[in-house]
């Protein structure tokens, strides 16, 4: 993860789950790797965000998507103008 570079490129994480947080069709979940930590997002599918949801911390997972420009900085996250 520590190599990301320019936004809209399309990546493949392997990493644990640091954090879950889901509302209705959006989940939120941050993935771990050392002491490096990105935002993966999912909007529009209460499905997806639903078995997001479920997915316990410390889980290893493999997550498929495009990194883009944060509207809103993630402070909480070390790469935090990006978000997958």
């Amino acid at each position: 993860m520590s190599t990301l570079n320019d936004p809209k490129d399309e990546i493949r994480v392997r990493a644990y789950v640091h954090n879950v947080r889901s509302t209705g069709k959006s989940a939120f979940m941050v993935l771990r790797e050392g002491l490096t930590t990105l935002q993966a997002v999912s909007f529009g599918n209460a499905q997806m965000a639903k078995y997001i949801a479920t997915i316990p911390k410390e889980s290893f997972v493999e997550v498929h998507g495009c990194v883009v420009k944060a509207e809103q900085e993630v402070k909480f996250c070390s790469i935090h103008p990006l978000e997958m």
